[in-house]
């Protein structure tokens, strides 16, 4: 029965991860920006936060993803700001121009993303709500177990 349950974890798991692999391959296609992509939406999901939080996240490195807020930063899409808790600690927040730059990237990847799903037909459609539904329900017991043993951790919606 362990053993049967492993079996199917292992096959969810597996279909969630290449699932969301091929739709994020397909959004992204052809598009150099997709790291820059993942940070900003990271950084305007969670705030102004420190780096190493906000790598973490991120799912980057540390190293790779002070390089690519260094670049952000000169573009002026971020900036640095002391921690208003602890002077100590800088953080990084969004400029307004970044604020911009991420709406106006979320209308593009929501254009593709739309396109993207034209192309099913009618069946793999209403299959693919069904299965949307499921995942928000999901994802509610998730966030209900999280701030049931954490408390209410804003920072993880979005």
């Amino acid at each position: 029965m362990c053993e049967e349950r492993t079996v199917d974890l292992e096959k969810l798991v597996g279909g969630i991860k290449k699932f969301m692999q091929s739709v994020v391959g397909e959004v992204f296609k052809g598009d150099a920006r997709a790291s820059r992509y993942i940070a900003l939406f990271t950084l305007h999901r969670y705030g102004a936060v420190n780096i190493s939080q906000l790598a973490q996240k991120a799912h980057f490195s540390k190293p790779t993803f002070s390089l690519l807020m260094k670049q952000l930063e000169r573009e002026g899409l971020v900036r640095r700001v002391r921690d208003s808790s602890d002077k100590r600690i800088s953080v990084i927040e969004l400029t307004e121009e970044g604020t911009r730059y991420v709406k106006a990237m979320k209308r593009e990847l929501q254009s593709r993303l739309e396109k993207l799903l034209e192309s099913l037909d009618t069946s793999e459609k209403q299959k693919l709500l069904e299965a949307v539904k499921t995942l928000e329900i999901i994802a509610e017991k998730f966030r209900k177990r999280r701030e049931a043993n954490h408390g209410d951790d804003r920072g993880q919606e979005s």
